[in-house]
């Protein structure tokens, strides 16, 4: 089954790289409000398209389609915010090669980065696949994409906010700044992620097994144990 959705992953990169490239853009004008919104749109959008492929036996196919719809989407909402730069005059392939060498270093240490980050998120279900049943990994898979949920919302947009202020500090010569908007964010982050994730630690089985039925128990438990370990991915 895997083979036969080989031809979408080079869409689907290119559609995120676009989805990158409009959400800097967007980021630098400081459409934030337009930010959150797509980070919204895109996780709904991404879980509904899986649970219907899902539903209909569409286990892959549903899984990268539901990438693909949702960069469709939020990139088409992005882009109406920049119109304004006229990208078919202003970008050629010698600018192209001078911006690259000139941001070379966000590559050298952003792509190790993301590397580890998107490996070390997916190892654990990985790992629970080769030593646990299908029906426990469901439940570990589950419970981690909702716990996620809040840095992929919450955090990215705080995050986002963030990265434009530092580069505007930055590029106002106001270095000296950068340290306190650095810890005023982190105390943020940590206020939010305290209160959130241990209400989950604390009531996450009693939680899910009225959300979701006595079924799913086993995954608000999970819920308890995973929160420590998810709380400081979302700081």
């Amino acid at each position: 089954e895997i083979s036969k959705i080989l031809y979408l992953i080079p869409l689907t990169i290119l559609l995120t790289g676009i989805f990158n490239i409009l959400k800097y853009v967007n980021i630098r004008d400081e459409k934030f409000k337009d930010i959150s919104k797509v980070s919204v749109y895109k996780n709904i959008t991404i879980a509904t398209v899986q649970l219907l492929g899902g539903i209909f036996k569409y286990n892959v196919l549903g899984l990268v389609s539901g990438l693909i719809i949702s960069n469709i989407t939020t990139n088409k909402i992005l882009f109406k915010n920049i119109k304004k730069y006229n990208f078919s005059k202003n970008v050629s392939i010698s600018k192209i090669k001078e911006v690259a060498i000139r941001y070379v270093n966000f590559l050298k240490f952003q792509t190790p980065s993301s590397l580890l980050n998107s490996f070390s998120t997916n190892l654990p279900t990985l790992i629970f696949g080769k030593y646990f049943s299908l029906k426990i990994v469901g439940f570990f898979s589950f419970t981690n994409r909702l716990l996620l949920m809040p840095t992929a919302i919450i955090g990215k947009s705080i995050g986002d906010v963030f990265l434009s202020e530092v580069i505007r500090l930055k590029n106002d010569n106001e270095n000296l700044k950068i340290n306190s908007t650095i810890i005023r964010t982190l105390n943020k982050l940590i206020i939010i992620g305290s209160i959130s994730y241990s209400f989950l630690m604390i009531f996450g089985d009693l939680l899910f097994k009225i959300l979701f039925g006595v079924k799913w128990q086993i995954a608000g438990e999970m819920t308890q144990i995973l929160s420590i370990s998810l709380f400081f991915i979302f700081i």
